[in-house]
């Protein structure tokens, strides 16, 4: 079995046995099972997919890329040029499509909670793909921020009124009570 192929065996086992034992892990504990996994010497080819250990934390799943792409292109009537709000940006699976997928030109403005999320967007994206850009917010939520003191119902987005054509949320509203969800719903209509 080539490294490849035990890296894969090895994560396939760990979500089964999580699956079938109905596990919850502690981020940093699943977080380290997954970086183990992926240390097999060899780099990742594409430099703008993250380590495993970030797509644990945010529990991305493998969808297609393209799929979103074209989520986009109808249900936003998406063009290469428009600016984007991406909130909840997470570790960059929309910023992933847009740069592989469909030469975005456009503004690309993103936000997450997830701190080292953004310092591996910027240090990937950011540094090849001036168009987009990625910003640390610091608003409070129990699984991924529990140290922050801004709770969702009052945190503000970082950006001025009518900037984007675009403003998505992707797996934002679940971890959100009532009043966080309102409230970013509001912020995402000025925009």
């Amino acid at each position: 079995m080539n490294d490849k192929n035990l890296q894969e065996f090895v994560i396939n086992k760990f979500f089964q046995v999580k699956r079938t034992l109905n596990l919850t892990l502690p981020m940093p504990l699943e977080a380290t099972v997954l970086s183990i996994a992926n240390l097999s010497g060899n780099r990742q080819k594409d430099q703008l997919i993250p380590p495993l250990k970030l797509r644990c934390i945010e529990s991305q799943t493998d969808n297609n890329p393209t799929e979103r792409e074209t989520q986009l292109k109808i249900y936003c009537d998406l063009k290469p040029t428009d600016s984007i709000l991406d909130v909840g940006c997470g570790v960059g699976g929309l910023t992933y499509s847009l740069t592989k997928y469909y030469n975005f030109q456009g503004k690309h403005e993103g936000f997450e909670i997830t701190k080292e999320f953004t310092e591996w967007l910027k240090q990937n994206t950011t540094s090849k793909y001036s168009n987009f850009h990625f910003s640390y917010a610091n608003g409070f939520c129990a699984a991924y921020n529990n140290t922050a003191s801004i709770p969702a119902s009052k945190y503000r987005f970082p950006y001025s009124d009518n900037s984007f054509d675009i403003a998505l949320v992707g797996s934002v509203f679940s971890h959100m009570l009532p009043e966080g969800l309102e409230n970013y719903l509001s912020e995402s209509r000025e925009y």
